[in-house]
């Protein structure tokens, strides 16, 4: 109290009287010794509540340290989580300890000077024993609210979390007895004094003692009544004491000390314990999937049973797998990681003890077989049935628990590969499209490691006893969708580096151990570890042999695709012959149509690529027939997967333009499109030159076998008033073709040539000389086509040199040409030159004379009907007759009839002139009687006269 109110406070009657006066009267009656007339004068003592007043009932005033203030804080905080568990009310306790924990903090000082006080570890350990025995009763969780259980799960992980980081203050406590599960659990207590002596602490009697003398009657019996207490206190802990050391004597006397196996034991029934609880938890919602990860990873380092260690890490490789909930979704690179060096670690397990693939119990079953201990047979039952369903997918296959999903976890680490590469995009640009390459080449940097866990596992499945072949072939189907589209030079260039970068990283290891430098050398170690070893192997001999497992013991689509990847091999090395073999033996081109869409996509590249192929070997009639289709319709990205189609024609809803996206090829597994459409191109100029030729030489020729994308492509480049010089690749081809046409064969062979395009073919020196050649032959042919007319005679060494051909080559030309009679010539032995028979042919010149004069003609003729017109004739009217048409002749020398039909002395100019007399029949059939001449089509003469029809 504040010594200026305590200065005018008393402690006599009086001001005790007058304090009592403000309570009423019905209390002055009630109490004694009381003086009656005490409280008939109010002063301002009053309005103040002196010290004596608090301490009246309670004796006298105690002072407390900052300490035990603390500590009741938190009493008072436990009393509370007590009562709240009574009730099972979880949100509560939830709130509860999280005030604890900050009350705790608050005391920081204290607890660093003396420590967690005792009863703390004691609220702790009581708070475990009770959230695993909610955990346990999972008919009670189960009609637990959604709140209330979600409040369990989140106080186990707290409790959990908080136990493991005071692990070895609890043991201690353990040891010695002060908590033992549920046992002296103060909600099983019935007595307030055992309650209340739970939660004192030891080291309060060794608080700090007051510093002052208490001074009355009131203190004396105070004192005295603490010391009674805390005698009690001290028989009852004797007591107990006493208790423990009968029943640690009896335990001794009876059992002798467990023993390092006894205490393994009670690990693995630990372990058993709570794998069947993260089991049983797997899938609900609200569960903490990462919490699962970390409590598996926990166990199997707790084990020491080698099937024990082997269940859990495949449990941990499908708790990794529940990370990613969505299927569609992309798992992190991270997480995928982890995942890969699970398996990893699993395989090699496996192919170390192969005992292990049928001791190890993975999957649903265990965890079933657990839950129906102590069931009804009903339920053993139904277990069992269960169990007998889990086994019925693996023996299809003849695999064992642990082999089958060794085999579908290996499956879907390569399908969640496939889908980050597809989903991550790969663009050139600025800053952020560098940060996507950088991530997309970082993601394919672990194909190697991936391919090099597949073959492992498939080895192992070949020496297993006995072999499983049918699992061997689906992993070696998988091994070859990861390398059928690299070329040999790839894997050299590959490998080459790996070596390179390996004998580097080993003499950093060297120089660093030498130096006993620590850091240096585990740099070194963790580099060499990321570098696997080189593989020395032949890729097409290596996918020869998975191709040959898969056609026999592979299913149908499996097979099918792998005759795909095996082609597509073939002819990326250019071995055209062997992979057109493979592809029409087949037969696939009839049943394609009935495949799945990925198999469609991947026979599109397949046949893609033997067109390619084929036109590297200068097979131009085989590579357009394999590549028209996807060029012609101009539909290349969308077949072959490489981009989404169009929907400027076809319209698709957000759905199907998802399945599209999920359809897509990686980009690094890409076929060049602009060398597909420049092989398409170069190849259809070059076998349709000739068409070219004999068009220009009769416009008139209606050419039907030409390609329709040629056609348009030069007519649209036909339609130019200016050719701008060539950009794109179709102005080069088409730029190229009028070269061809006009007679500059080197022009047109170094326009083609030069193209940028032949860099991205298998070979492009190779591919650049094919042309070259194919190039001067082609123009050859298209120069003795279009100007044979301007030659008498050609010596051959003159075609030699002016397209720049070995003789041998040109007389092969030309004899062929010869042959297929595209050319009306003959070779003259003697003087080695080609003559030509000028004879039923006729010159350019000549060919645009006759045309010029049939136009002339045709405009005179109409003319002539538009003057008729205008001048009142009847020679357009078919149904109309002038009506002197029936006196049956003119009436002079100068007019005849105009109409269809007519006789007399004038010149008819109807279809039909009939003439009786001198005259000329204009028509188209003339007959004459007498003298004259018939001009139409047909002339007959019966008297003297010529027919010049």
């Amino acid at each position: 109290m504040s010594k200026f109110f305590a200065a005018g406070s008393s402690s006599d009657e009086s001001d005790e009287s007058e304090e009592e006066s403000l309570r009423g009267g019905s209390d002055d009656e009630g109490e004694t010794g009381r003086a009656p007339g005490a409280g008939a004068h109010l002063g301002r003592n009053a309005f103040l509540k002196s010290d004596s007043d608090d301490s009246e009932d309670e004796g006298p005033r105690v002072v407390k340290s900052a300490r035990d203030k603390r500590w009741e804080a938190m009493i008072s905080t436990i009393k509370s989580m007590r009562n709240h568990l009574r009730i099972k009310d979880w949100n509560a306790v939830t709130n509860d300890f999280d005030t604890l924990g900050k009350q705790l903090s608050k005391a920081a000082a204290i607890v660093n000077k003396e420590g967690k006080p005792k009863f703390y570890h004691r609220a702790l350990l009581m708070l475990e024993a009770h959230t695993n025995r909610e955990l346990e009763d999972k008919e009670a969780k189960k009609k637990m609210s959604p709140t209330n259980a979600k409040a369990l799960n989140a106080m186990r992980q707290k409790i959990r979390k908080i136990t493991k980081e005071l692990e070895a203050e609890l043991e201690a406590f353990r040891g010695l007895g002060a908590f033992d599960g549920l046992k002296g659990d103060p909600l099983e207590q019935t007595d307030d004094e055992d309650d209340d002596a739970w939660m004192d602490d030891e080291d309060d009697s060794d608080s700090e003692e007051e510093s002052e003398d208490d001074a009355g009657g009131k203190e004396e019996a105070m004192a005295a009544a603490k010391t009674a207490k805390a005698a009690a206190k001290a028989n009852k802990l004797a007591g107990k004491k006493a208790g423990k050391d009968e029943a640690a004597a009896a335990k001794a006397a009876g059992t002798a000390v467990l023993s390092k196996q006894e205490e393994q034991d009670k690990i693995e029934a630990e372990v058993d314990k709570r794998l069947e609880e993260l089991l049983g938890l797997r899938g609900r919602k609200g569960t903490d999937r990462a919490s699962q990860v970390a409590q598996l990873a926990e166990l199997r380092v707790m084990t020491q049973v080698e099937a024990k260690k082997l269940t859990l890490q495949l449990h941990l490789i499908t708790a990794y797998f529940d990370l990613n909930s969505n299927m569609l979704a992309l798992m992190s690179h991270a997480n995928w990681t982890h995942c890969f060096n699970a398996l990893e670690a699993a395989i090699a397990q496996v192919l170390a003890d192969p005992s292990l693939e049928h001791t190890a119990v993975v999957g649903e079953a265990a965890e079933r077989g657990v839950e129906a201990d102590d069931e009804t047979e009903e339920a053993l039952a139904a277990a069992a049935a269960l169990a007998a369903a889990d086994s019925e997918a693996s023996h299809a296959l003849r695999l064992s628990n642990v082999a089958a999903n060794l085999l579908a976890f290996a499956e879907r680490l390569d399908d969640e590969y496939y889908k980050a590469l597809q989903l991550q995009p790969f663009t050139d640009g600025g800053a952020s499209d560098s940060a996507d390459k950088t991530t997309y080449l970082a993601r394919l940097r672990d194909e190697p490691h991936l391919v090099r866990l597949l073959t492992s596992l498939l080895d192992h499945f070949k020496a297993s006893s006995p072999p499983n072949f049918n699992a061997a072939a689906r992993v070696g189907a998988r091994v070859i969708e990861r390398i059928y589209y690299k070329a040999q030079s790839t894997f050299d260039a590959q490998w080459t580096e790996v070596r390179r970068k390996r004998a580097l990283v080993e003499a950093e290891l060297a120089r660093g151990t030498a130096a006993e430098d620590e850091a240096t050398a585990a740099a070194a170690r963790a580099s060499l570890s990321l570098l696997i070893d080189p593989e020395l192997t032949d890729v097409g001999s290596r996918i020869g042999e998975l191709a040959a497992l898969v056609y026999a013991y592979a299913d149908e689509r499996s097979k099918t695709r792998a005759l795909l990847c095996h082609t597509f091999h073939h002819a990326r090395h250019e071995r055209f012959h062997v992979a057109r073999d493979m592809l029409l033996m087949s037969h696939l081109q009839d049943s394609i149509g009935f495949s799945d869409i990925s198999t469609q996509i991947l026979y599109n590249r397949a046949l893609v690529r033997v067109g390619i192929a084929a036109f590297q070997h200068g097979h131009f009639a085989e590579a357009v027939a394999a590549l028209g289709e996807m060029v012609g319709a101009n539909r290349q990205r969308e077949l072959l997967a490489q981009g989404l189609s169009s929907a400027r024609f076809n319209e698709r809803n957000p759905e199907q333009e998802k399945l599209e996206r999920r359809r897509q090829v990686p980009f690094h597994m890409h076929i060049s499109l602009e060398l597909v459409e420049a092989c398409f191109l170069v190849g259809t100029l070059l076998l349709e030159l000739p068409l070219l030729c004999a068009q220009r030489a009769d416009p008139k020729r209606r050419l039907n076998t030409m390609s329709k994308a040629l056609r348009r492509l030069i007519d649209s480049y036909d339609r130019l008033v200016f050719a701008a010089p060539a950009e794109h690749l179709r102005e080069h081809v088409m730029a190229a073709a009028h070269l061809l046409l006009d007679g500059e064969s080197a022009a047109a062979a170094k326009t083609i040539v030069s193209l940028p395009v032949w860099d991205m073919s298998t070979d492009p020196k190779a591919t650049r000389a094919m042309l070259q050649v194919r190039m001067q032959q082609e123009a050859l042919r298209a120069y003795l086509i279009s100007f044979a007319p301007a030659y008498k005679s050609v010596s051959l060494e003159q075609l030699s040199l002016r397209f720049e051909l070995p003789v041998c080559k040109v007389h092969a030309a030309v004899s062929k040409m010869l042959a297929n009679q595209e050319l009306d010539a003959a070779w003259d032995g003697p003087s080695k030159a080609l003559v030509f028979a000028h004879a039923a042919e006729t010159s350019r010149l000549q060919t645009l004379c006759l045309q010029l004069s049939d136009r002339a003609s045709n405009l005179v003729e109409s003319n002539e009907r538009l003057l008729d017109a205008r001048t009142g004739g009847y020679g357009y009217k078919f149904d109309m007759k002038p009506p002197w048409g029936e006196r049956g002749h003119g009436s002079g020398r100068g007019g005849g009839e105009g109409g269809y039909q007519g006789r007399g002395r004038g010149g008819g100019r109807g279809y039909q002139g009939n003439r009786e007399d001198r005259g000329e029949g204009g028509g188209y059939q003339g007959n004459r009687e007498d003298r004259g001449e018939g001009g139409g089509y047909q002339g007959n003469r019966e008297d003297r006269g010529e027919g010049g029809g």
